[in-house]
């Protein structure tokens, strides 16, 4: 009787987790057609929710990673949205240097906000990616 009690605890515990991922996988699908058609505006409140849904999340272990995600795809397509570049087929001429500068200061404000280390952590890889990617490509932007 007890290998039963564990066993069905077990089940439910491991059903209660791919109930979770699968959510994160839906969710996902729905902001990335959003972003496939340029339709960035209505893709911010479901970012705002997976946020908060993965903050709170302490069964699935990728919920800090989910929450990194939605974050960084928030904050692009904020950047993106100020700075008109909504529509794919008429965007003007604009160096993407641009956009990494108006990011670094949300990555700033957001390491500072956050107590968890392993968000922190991943905030400052992404930091130092854009960083690396402004160093690469300034010239390219910036003709002397």
């Amino acid at each position: 009787m007890k290998p039963l009690i564990v066993t069905l605890f077990l089940l439910s515990f491991l059903n209660a987790s791919f109930a979770q991922t699968n959510s994160y996988t839906q969710q996902w699908a729905k902001i990335d057609s959003l972003e496939h058609y340029r339709d960035l505006k209505p893709a911010i409140p479901l970012l705002n929710q997976l946020m908060e849904q993965s903050r709170h999340d302490t069964i699935d272990l990728s919920a800090r990673a989910h929450y990194v995600k939605a974050f960084l795809f928030r904050s692009k397509y904020e950047v993106e949205l100020e700075l008109g570049l909504q529509d794919s087929s008429h965007r003007k001429h604009l160096c993407y240097l641009t956009v990494i500068d108006a990011l670094k200061p949300k990555l700033l404000a957001q390491i500072d906000q956050s107590k968890d280390s392993i968000v922190n952590a991943l905030l400052y890889a992404h930091l130092a990616d854009l960083l690396i990617k402004y160093q690469r490509d300034f010239y390219v932007c910036n003709v002397i």
